[in-house]
């Protein structure tokens, strides 16, 4: 019903002007135009984007520690070189893991043979016998510790990633618990943000009723989207800390996100809006502000400043407005529109156009 009002308030408005305009332009060529093009903005469903700033952080990392006393034997590896997922990265000497197998064995042995020779010959509240117990288990321990270093003397790379600096050489000695290397994941990527949570709490709640829907996008140095999922989202607020903090995960798989670096992240909207969209060639900027000149009801020219709209779609030879306009206002597309602030023009309207227009649009 409003959109048949609006159309029939459209025509009775205009009928006029548009008469007025044929018989213009009926009387000669020659004489000097008065009526300037206007119309409507254009309304369509559109994926509204949020800008925020982000880091750039892998996606999975892992410190390479020596588990054992050794030496090493092999690096497969060179600082910085990319490593495939179960690819070896470096050796130890096996001969001092078999040696250590064969003391542990030993000993092994040796309390069990005690503890057998007690349990045969000495009194059954005998304190020998637990304290013969407890190195039987001791022992046995230390064996599987041995066994276990022997069969990992080859250490695999866990994840696919990119090797940190090798910090010993072949033939080193290494103590349990020193770093050797580290492992960064570079088949994806996060990108950690934060926001107020008036921005992030719609997006949270999508998020836990259907997860991974959301998608995220940068931007490519072609100026074309990449998109990821947004991943996570705080539910409340930290101690001493004013927004929520969240991230999302990309593919990597090129290698082109530099992991440490800054970067704009835009949060896609969960479903498309309505958004309005005014043609390039009526956007004037005035002192570094986009302006835009529409008709008021009696059809002076009017300036209206205006906040320009980030979505992810893009329509040639239109321009999406956040702030300013109404789906009403009449805009201006002449270049001389400036010039005309606070004049009464007569404007020209193609009136099938702007009847389609306003059908057409989201109830």
């Amino acid at each position: 019903m409003k959109k048949l009002a609006l159309s029939i308030g459209l025509t009775l408005a205009l009928a006029p002007t548009l008469f007025f305009t044929c018989q213009r332009s009926q009387a000669g060529a020659n004489q000097h135009a008065t009526a300037y093009v206007v119309q409507f903005p254009i309304e369509r469903q559109v994926t509204q984007l949020t800008a925020l700033e982000g880091e750039i952080r892998p996606s999975k990392y892992t410190q390479l520690i020596a588990e054992q006393n050794a030496k090493i034997d092999t690096i497969y590896v060179q600082d910085g070189e990319m490593v495939a997922k179960g690819e070896p990265l470096f050796s130890y000497d096996a001969s001092l893991a078999a040696l250590a197998v064969k003391a542990a064995e030993n000993e092994y042995q040796f309390a069990t043979r005690n503890i057998i020779e007690l349990t045969r010959t000495a009194h059954e509240n005998d304190p020998r016998i637990n304290t013969a117990a407890r190195a039987v288990d001791k022992t046995r321990s230390n064996l599987l510790k041995a066994q276990k270093a022997l069969a990992s003397t080859t250490v695999y790379a866990p994840f696919a990633g990119k090797i940190g600096q090798v910090r010993f050489n072949t033939g080193n000695l290494v103590k349990e618990g020193e770093l050797i290397s580290e492992l960064v994941a570079t088949d994806t990527i996060e990108v950690h943000f934060e926001a107020p949570p008036e921005v992030l709490n719609r997006f949270r709640q999508v998020l836990n009723s259907q997860p991974d829907t959301i998608q995220t996008s940068l931007v490519s140095e072609d100026g074309d989207f990449i998109d990821g999922k947004l991943r996570y989202v705080d539910s409340t607020l930290s101690l001493n800390r004013e927004n929520l903090a969240a991230y999302a995960v990309f593919d990597n798989t090129k290698g082109k996100h530099l992991i440490g670096s800054k970067t704009t992240l835009y949060l896609n909207s969960p479903t498309q809006k309505a958004q309005l969209f005014v043609p390039k060639v009526s956007i004037h900027t005035t002192d570094g502000t986009p302006t835009l000149f529409v008709l008021d009801e009696k059809r002076i020219v009017r300036p209206k400043q205006i906040t320009l709209a980030t979505i992810k779609e893009s329509y040639i030879g239109y321009t999406p407005i956040a702030e300013g306009i109404k789906p009403t206002d009449f805009v201006l597309t002449t270049p001389d529109a400036p010039k005309l602030v606070g004049k009464k023009i007569d404007p020209m309207v193609n009136l099938v156009n702007q009847l389609n227009e306003i059908l057409s649009r989201t109830p």
